[in-house]
């Protein structure tokens, strides 16, 4: 299914918007995509996480696709990355996140991040290298036909 996301108007301060990263929806369908800029350091990573709770506060959704395929460079230590994860997730328990991260770094980072999430129960997350994988994934969580499962039980 093709997946027609729009970028959010330009009052999206109030979700926190910056040029580190964008957030754009799927009304139909209610899945944020969150596609991040050439380098993630601490403040973006934190900056998206906390736009995410926001958008989750203010709108239905049901599952985030986040995007690092732009991303050329990591400047946040594994200790962060491991902080984060340590965390309160950024989203809800039950849905389901799908992190896009076609370069090798953020995609050791990622899984590293997915590993510290299903240690502490909260597995409904899952990580690619491309948007077609994504796509193809996020396609199966948001059948009505057959709807994929996610470890804790639930569809996106």
């Amino acid at each position: 299914m093709d997946h027609t996301f729009r970028k959010l108007p330009s009052g999206g301060e109030a979700i926190g918007e910056s040029p580190d990263f964008t957030l754009q929806f799927d009304p139909e369908r209610r899945v944020l995509l969150i596609a991040m800029g050439r380098v993630v350091t601490q403040d973006s990573s934190t900056a998206a996480a906390a736009a995410v709770r926001r958008f989750f506060e203010l709108h239905e959704t049901n599952c985030v696709v986040a995007d690092l395929s732009a991303v050329e460079k990591v400047d946040a230590s594994a200790r962060f990355i491991w902080f984060l994860a340590e965390g309160p997730p950024a989203v809800p328990a039950g849905k389901m996140t799908i992190l896009i991260a076609p370069q090798d770094e953020a995609y050791g980072l990622s899984r590293m991040f997915q590993t510290i999430r299903m240690d502490k129960r909260q597995a409904d997350l899952q990580v690619v290298r491309s948007r077609k994988e994504a796509y193809e994934l996020l396609d199966a969580e948001l059948s009505h036909e057959s709807p994929r499962r996610t470890p804790s039980g639930r569809a996106c």
